[in-house]
């Protein structure tokens, strides 16, 4: 666990292709933001397996990458299909970074990755799941970076 001096927000990072054992591994009792991170090697999301991640606590969710924009669209099918459950209590932020750069994308989630104002609890904790090692270490540079 890292944290971020500017914002306050602590940071996990995992190396996972998979989010939804990430975001198991990474579960705690609070609510956070998690940032997925792909150079291509994320498996598919299923709705059900971003409602899962959901209701295991991310609840503002930022894509970057390789098929950042479909990682986006299955989180939005997740909160409110009805065949994964009832309507969730809160607007669930989902955004996708296809055109930004990493370190672009980086600062866009500590900085201005905010509960909505439906949202009763705060959001000071991220978890970034990236594919590769190499987006997991340009992930702490960044931070190293930001935190002198």
């Amino acid at each position: 666990m890292v944290t971020h001096a500017p914002t306050g927000r602590s940071a996990l990072l995992v190396q996972s292709t998979d989010i939804l054992a990430a975001v198991n591994d990474a579960a705690s009792n609070d609510k956070f933001v998690l940032v997925a991170l792909s150079d291509g090697g994320l498996r598919g999301l299923t709705s059900k397996q971003a409602r899962a991640c959901v209701e295991l606590g991310a609840s503002y969710i930022c894509a970057w990458g390789h098929d950042c924009e479909d990682l986006e669209e299955t989180f939005d099918y997740a909160a409110f299909l009805p065949e994964l459950g009832p309507e969730l209590p809160f607007t669930l932020m989902t955004t996708a970074h296809r055109d930004q750069t990493l370190e672009e994308a980086l600062d866009f989630a500590f900085r201005w990755a905010k509960p909505p104002d439906d949202f009763p609890f705060p959001l000071n904790r991220l978890v970034l799941v990236a594919d590769s090692n190499e987006l997991l270490n340009r992930c702490t540079t960044w931070i190293t970076s930001e935190n002198s």
